[in-house]
């Protein structure tokens, strides 16, 4: 039963869609860092560590953020918190201004009874793997996983020596200075 009101819905699609957005907007600022820093001839053996950098202020300011990120509804219910998960499900839903919230109630009742029913089953690693219902799932997710970390995008940014190479015209002794023909040698 999907129990998301149409604004939800078409909110949630939203941000699905910033998700791609900011992936290849990511991809391609990692590409133009790269080359940038090539090019970068003052920093020695040391041109690695600000494009590290860069990419490792992306987590901490989410890190940052993680203060104001509201507890899940599912989990405060586990922990028998249920006016705190009613509060954050209204105003995921639409607000604190409507007393009456239908879908965030409904919501809130649907969880109720999904973590009753989840308390009576197992919850160990091993029983994941016990029963083949559980264990095709988490094979599925596993394959999913190990799959798109095989998709090509690791072969494209440690073979970026081949598009400097042919467009940008470096030399032989130039492209032996990238970090992808040192994994290669």
């Amino acid at each position: 039963m999907h129990l998301a009101c149409h604004k939800l819905t078409l909110t949630l699609t939203g941000l699905v869609d910033i998700h791609a957005v900011f992936l290849i907007l990511g991809y391609t600022v990692q590409g133009w860092v790269g080359l940038g820093f090539y090019f970068w001839t003052q920093g020695g053996n040391n041109t690695w560590r600000v494009p590290l950098a860069l990419q490792s202020a992306w987590p901490l300011l989410l890190l940052c953020g993680l203060y104001w990120v509201p507890e899940s509804p599912r989990w405060l219910v586990m922990q028998d918190r249920i006016d705190e998960a009613k509060v954050i499900l209204e105003r995921l839903h639409s607000g604190a201004r409507e007393a009456d919230n239908e879908y965030a109630l409904a919501e809130l009742y649907q969880i109720q009874k999904q973590v009753v029913i989840d308390r009576t089953l197992g919850s160990s690693w091993a029983h994941m793997f016990k029963k083949p219902s559980y264990r095709k799932r988490a094979f599925l997710a596993m394959g999913t996983t190990a799959i798109i970390q095989c998709s090509g995008v690791l072969v494209i940014n440690s073979m970026l020596s081949a598009p400097y190479t042919s467009h940008l015209l470096l030399t032989s002794s130039q492209t032996m200075d990238l970090p992808s023909t040192r994994i290669c040698r």
